[in-house]
């Protein structure tokens, strides 16, 4: 379950604030939208029930589906793959980095940029989300 920030809820202020509140709101709100979509995608790699329906977001499912049940039991997906929290899928997803690579040879120096080589998870992550490391200038 995701925690919703208070911010979300309605809050009498004097009309000297208001126009902060609104300009306040509109990051987290669009945090929390990004970050909703983002675990609806990323479901097969998380602690997600991925048969849930969306008819009724308002009523907590009573019974977890065999699928969740079975990634909770084997901490492994359909693939064998990990899963994660998503906090934990951030982070994963934060060590692929840009490297800035430097080579000096007799004949000139050198510099040139390598993506690193995305794990088997980062690669599942990354095909769901539907994005590419191939840079095309």
């Amino acid at each position: 379950m995701v925690a919703i920030p208070l911010i979300f809820f309605p809050v009498k202020l004097p009309d000297l604030f208001s126009d902060r509140l609104v300009q306040a709101q509109h990051p987290s709100m669009l945090a929390y939208y990004v970050g909703w979509h983002l675990r609806k995608i990323l479901a097969p790699l998380l602690f997600e029930d991925e048969e849930t329906s969306d008819i009724s977001p308002d009523v907590i499912q009573a019974h977890r589906s065999e699928s969740a049940k079975k990634k909770d039991r084997t901490k492994r997906n359909k693939e064998n793959l990990p899963i994660h929290s998503f906090r934990t899928l951030l982070e994963d997803l934060g060590t692929i980095c840009l490297n800035k690579i430097k080579c000096n040879l007799a004949s000139g120096s050198y510099v040139f940029s390598k993506i690193t080589q995305p794990s088997l998870l980062q690669k599942s992550c990354l095909d769901l989300l539907g994005v590419s490391l191939n840079c095309t200038q």
